[in-house]
């Protein structure tokens, strides 16, 4: 009798145990990245969903600046077009079938996601500033009849150059922009970091049905409730 209630403790014990493994797994690994940075719950969205990388010693870089191809390589994500079969040959004179990124560059040119330069080139390492990527945003997304109004409430939106203002209203009005750390100050021509970057991504990911289909892939994983489910939109 006195075995048989040891050998239960130790069950008991192990089911308790297993219980709790998710809450042990869900503990961020990110060596740069406390609780209380502004972006944390952002950032370990996306590196727990494979969307942005920590470089190989664990860190994010929240800091660092974001290139052209990091982010398309991260909107694919997203998009769940990361896997997307490419038809299309090289487009631009700066981009090689060796380099890493070649086919997110043509997913992204068959897409129609982010484009090139007129003198055919991508510049895929180019530096992105908000204002560029508020324009990607804004060309994804479906359309919103949406007066440049809305910008007024923001201290710098004079700073907003002419050929972003409709994007950035329109993302405003969306939801899918970042303002930190002043709630107030949008600073268009500032370069994004990985930080915000992060954020805009993880809100575009809560909002996928602000999209227009051509961008997406029909076909997505969702999570319902602890379940994993493939649905389709017709579903």
């Amino acid at each position: 009798v006195k075995m048989k209630k040891i050998i239960a403790s130790i069950l008991s014990f192990l089911i308790v145990g297993f219980n709790f493994l998710p809450a042990f797994a869900a503990v961020s690994s990110i060596n740069d990245i406390k609780s209380n940075h502004w972006a944390s719950k952002e950032i370990n969205f996306v590196v727990a969903k494979d969307i942005m990388p920590t470089d190989t010693k664990g860190y994010f870089n929240p800091n660092n600046s974001v290139t052209r191809v990091e982010f398309v390589h991260s909107l694919l994500k997203v998009l769940s077009n990361d896997n997307l079969n490419v038809n299309i040959h090289k487009q631009f004179t700066d981009v090689s079938e060796n380099d890493g990124y070649y086919a997110d560059v043509l997913r992204s040119q068959q897409l129609g996601l982010v484009y090139g330069y007129p003198d055919n080139t991508f510049k895929p390492n180019k530096v992105l500033t908000r204002a560029e990527v508020t324009s990607i945003m804004s060309h994804i997304t479906k359309e919103s009849a949406t007066d440049t109004t809305i910008l007024k409430p923001f201290t710098d939106y004079i700073a907003i150059p002419n050929w972003a203002k409709y994007a950035y209203a329109k993302t405003v009005n969306y939801g899918l922009y970042v303002n930190y750390p002043d709630a107030n100050v949008l600073n268009p021509n500032a370069d994004l970091t990985r930080a915000e970057a992060a954020v805009l991504l993880y809100k575009l990911y809560q909002k996928l049905n602000l999209v227009k289909p051509q961008y997406k892939n029909t076909v997505t994983e969702r999570v319902l409730g602890t379940e994993h489910l493939n649905v389709t939109d017709k579903a």
